[in-house]
């Protein structure tokens, strides 16, 4: 397979084969977006201007508060928190306008329900989702790697399918839905074997049979059905 720029991270995720590769790749960019606003980025005014107007969601709060540059996390809350006094969250509305306060509501709404990073990994995530359809339908050596992965978490596979619809003849769509649903349809079967032997250990008729994997049938059924990066 040929090696460009944008198929090395690709092929890099596809390549380990332990859960999902597209989750990999999330993680990659989750990872690379959130030491790109903690570092120089922090001091550059069209980023300032986007993270005051988006702020973060909870998630990736807790996880700018857990890395080392404490300087660059107390940098954007004293911008994001001016940004909140100049939209008149602690003014005296006593006489604003209904129009002028559901004006300030609405940008209160848009900073707490977006985020930064998210914005950006979506972003970057889609056209890695493009790419992995464009590689699937123009290298064969990607479609059996494809089908060598262990799984396709829903939220990835729901996406890939999708997308893959509006760019692939419908001939090479169905093979394409097959290859990434095929794999997946094998871990499931495992999960729902594995569940149910945990819940019959509850049963004193099948106390005697030893758990194996299904001990952490749990675990594996919540990773698999929220991706694999979404649990700590």
């Amino acid at each position: 397979m040929k090696e460009v720029i944008y198929t090395i991270p690709i092929n890099d995720a596809y390549d380990v084969k332990c859960g999902c590769p597209v989750c990999c790749l999330e993680k990659q960019l989750n990872d690379e977006s959130t030491e790109y606003v903690m570092g120089a980025a922090m001091m550059e005014p069209d980023v300032r201007i986007e993270t005051n107007r988006l702020g973060f969601c909870p998630k990736h709060f807790s996880e700018m508060l857990g890395m080392k540059n404490r300087l660059s996390l107390a940098l954007m809350l004293q911008s994001y928190l001016g940004e909140l006094l100049e939209k008149g969250v602690v003014a005296d509305t006593s006489h604003i306008s209904k129009k002028d306060m559901e004006a300030i509501s609405g940008k209160l709404y848009e900073s707490s329900h977006n985020c930064f990073i998210c914005n950006r990994v979506n972003e970057k995530l889609e056209l890695f989702i493009k790419n992995i359809i464009y590689i699937w339908e123009s290298e064969p050596e990607f479609r059996e790697k494809t089908r060598e992965q262990e799984y396709f978490c829903p939220k990835h596979l729901a996406q890939l399918t999708r997308t893959a619809k509006s760019l692939i003849s419908k001939r090479n769509y169905s093979a394409f839905c097959e290859d990434h649903f095929g794999v997946t349809r094998k871990l499931l079967s495992s999960l729902s074997e594995d569940v149910t032997k945990f819940c019959n250990s509850y049963n004193y008729m099948f106390r005697h049979i030893p758990l194996g994997d299904a001990k952490v049938a749990i675990e594996r059924t919540i990773d698999f059905l929220n991706g694999d990066n979404e649990r700590d």
